[in-house]
């Protein structure tokens, strides 16, 4: 019996030191994010667009990759592989970049930012919405980011949505609880 039991001791040893040994890499995930409350939205005609900005911090990246991505809004109802709607307007050095037509294999159409050494991106990212229908006013929506590996591939690999979701407000003269006046923000400083 105790010849079995070293065995299978020396099995689990095995495969303990097999499974947490050598270069582990976690799937990047949204660690912490900073999301407005309301967006503004209109189903068809979307004559009145405000941009959105908001805040994450990306971690489980590979350490001083760069990766390709761009962002949209998803309703609770949309599948984990759908991207979603809304254009993308990536902050560059240089300036504001805005897309209709998110790609991560056409240049122009989607931003890019470098990990840190840890593998961290702590950065701002902004949507606008659009006429599509997850920009109903009284609905709510979530912030989701879309990656690619970090090692220049123009595919999807990661899909990461924010935890917190915005309440979709049009722009009117009544007030109601899926319109106003105008939106306005104050800081958390």
């Amino acid at each position: 019996m105790k010849r079995f039991l070293m065995r299978w001791m020396g099995c689990g040893l095995i495969f303990y030191v097999g499974l947490f040994s050598g270069n582990v890499s976690a799937e990047p995930t949204i660690a912490e994010s900073i999301v407005p409350r309301f967006i503004q939205g209109r189903n068809g005609t979307n004559s009145q667009r405000i941009p959105c900005a908001y805040w994450v911090r990306i971690g489980g990246l590979t350490a001083n990759a760069t990766y390709r991505y761009f962002n949209q809004v998803v309703r609770s109802s949309d599948s984990p592989t759908t991207d979603g709607a809304g254009n993308s307007i990536f902050a560059n050095p240089d300036g504001f970049v805005r897309t209709s037509s998110p790609s991560l294999s056409t240049a122009g159409n989607h931003g890019e930012f470098t990990a840190d050494g840890s593998g961290s991106f702590a950065g701002w990212m902004v949507t606008e919405p659009t006429g599509n229908a997850r920009f109903i006013p009284g609905g709510f929506v979530f912030f989701r980011i879309m990656l690619n590996d970090g090692a220049d591939g123009t595919a999807i690999a990661f899909r990461l949505t924010t935890a917190d979701s915005l309440h979709v407000l049009k722009l009117d003269a009544e007030s109601s609880d899926s319109s106003g006046t105008g939106l306005r923000a104050n800081t958390l400083a």
